[in-house]
């Protein structure tokens, strides 16, 4: 990855992160929470895979950018420990919004997934504004 193509992912991801969180907003406004849960996993993904592309590094699934998150990140201290902890509890709920029958996300959970999601991703983005990348 040259270091053009480099600022280009991450900027791209970056951009993908805050659509995808501003569709969750849509959402739960629209009382569409399960959709909201989705989204805003999306939206912490899309901002996990942006710093990932920081470091050269390029997941090709959704496991992939949990691992490399904290191998590269959380591990070495270079995100809080909770950092793993908001993105595994936003897969969690994505999971249940997407593909259970019975439970739904409410909109208590839906607007406190949203706090994760910000907190998870005001972290990212702090760290590559930091780094000089944002």
């Amino acid at each position: 990855m040259t270091e053009a193509n480099r600022r280009l992912n991450i900027e791209s991801e970056l951009d993908r992160s805050r659509r995808s969180r501003a569709a969750a907003e849509r959402d739960v406004v629209a009382g569409d929470y399960d959709s909201a849960a989705a989204r805003l996993y999306f939206s912490a993904m899309h901002a996990a895979r942006s710093l990932l592309f920081s470091e050269g590094l390029e997941p090709k699934t959704h496991r992939g950018v949990k691992h490399l998150l904290n191998i590269h990140f959380v591990h070495p201290g270079l995100l809080p420990d909770w950092t793993l902890a908001a993105y595994a509890l936003l897969e969690g709920e994505r999971d249940i919004a997407d593909y259970s029958i019975e439970a739904h996300v409410t909109e208590e959970r839906a607007r406190r997934l949203a706090s994760e999601a910000d907190r998870l991703i005001s972290s990212i983005e702090g760290y590559l504004r930091a780094k000089g990348f944002v």
